[in-house]
């Protein structure tokens, strides 16, 4: 036995694949699975707060619809379900405010980036062509041009 407690022939494999895919090294995992996994692909961004706002209502208007039933739910034994819908109201207000802050801090930060990396991108080519302004009589073009016509006058 090793010292993990298991028998030589009970140790995982250490392939690179192992630790990346656990159970990719079984032969009936890559039967079923058709070959080497696909890659994951980029998380989908979506807009939350209109679906987070209208569950919220869904179950505010579940609560209404129950509410003049409440007794008689109670009596069947099922009383809580008005106080569920309350509650899934209470915490979707909870959830639509922290999906609007989401959104607004998302937004924050990729105007950041956005300045960060035009900064960026400003600081570069100041640094790559230092000197870019004329000075006057050197160089080519009005400069030399103006010269040579106040010379003829």
């Amino acid at each position: 036995m090793t010292s993990n407690g298991r028998g030589a022939e009970e140790a995982p494999d250490e392939g690179p694949d192992h630790h990346e895919y656990p159970g990719y090294s079984d032969p009936i995992v890559r039967w079923w699975t058709g070959g080497p996994p696909r890659p994951v692909p980029p998380p989908l961004e979506i807009n939350t707060v209109p679906v987070v706002a209208t569950t919220t209502v869904l179950w505010f208007v579940a609560f209404l619809v129950l509410l003049p039933f409440r007794e008689r739910m109670a009596e069947a034994g099922n009383g809580d379900w008005v106080w569920v819908c309350l509650a899934a109201a209470g915490l979707g207000l909870l959830g639509t405010w922290y999906c609007v802050r989401r959104d607004q801090a998302i937004r924050r930060d990729a105007q950041r980036r956005d300045d960060q990396r035009r900064d960026d991108q400003r600081r570069a080519a100041t640094e790559r062509t230092p000197g870019t302004g004329r000075q006057p009589g050197s160089g080519t073009g009005t400069a030399g041009t103006e010269s040579s016509g106040d010379q003829g006058a």
